[in-house]
């Protein structure tokens, strides 16, 4: 059994049909490129913007290292002095409660780590 085609029915486009449409895709290509080159433009002011706030970040994280290091560096300090006091107290007769004092100190300290 052999399949018919079935019959197309077509029509031609005219001259002034084939103007029309071409001035339309011609405008349809400009807007096109004209929303390509806003993307473009908003691409690089996001690109800036995010390189800005890279360098807020870095700056932010490298002071809070510096201050982190600074309070560190007092507390373990402060760790020592608490120690040499305690040992004085248990020498002398103050009754200092030198238990006490270093684990709040300690607890600072791991806090920071």
């Amino acid at each position: 059994m052999k399949h018919k085609q079935p019959g197309h029915d077509y029509e031609t486009m005219s001259e002034d049909q084939v103007g029309t449409h071409q001035e339309e895709l011609q405008g349809l290509l400009g807007e096109a490129k004209e929303k390509i080159t806003l993307c473009e433009e908003a691409s690089d002011m996001l690109d800036s913007s995010l390189r800005e706030l890279q360098m807020q970040r870095d700056n932010a994280r490298g002071l809070i290292q510096e201050t982190f290091q600074s309070y560190k560096t007092l507390l373990e300090k402060r760790q020592v002095c608490l120690e040499y006091n305690c040992e004085a107290a248990v020498v002398g007769t103050s009754g200092m409660s030198c238990g006490s004092c270093q684990y709040r100190v300690l607890m600072v300290l791991n806090l920071y780590k």
